[in-house]
């Protein structure tokens, strides 16, 4: 079971779609226009910590990278098959 309750997309629309499912299908989405939150949170997360920068407006810190981590970029390299 989910640890978040679930909640609309879209605040007027109660019974559509669930926030969580239409992020993660914009962000796999290949086709049409998708807005990738998901990657830009990874963005923005990565430049304010590169770059020092603070956001005020939503007041928004990025997670502390973990202690083990060697990732120098902010996204995650894909695997050759």
């Amino acid at each position: 079971e989910s640890q978040h309750p679930s909640v609309p997309y879209h605040y007027y629309e109660p019974t559509g779609p669930d926030e969580c499912a239409m992020y993660i299908s914009h962000e796999r989405g290949r086709r049409g226009s998708h807005h990738r939150f998901i990657t830009e949170k990874r963005v923005f997360a990565k430049w304010a910590r590169t770059f020092n920068i603070h956001f005020y407006q939503p007041d928004w810190s990025p997670p502390p990278l973990p202690r083990n981590s060697t990732a120098t970029t902010a996204f995650p390299r894909s695997q050759k098959t």
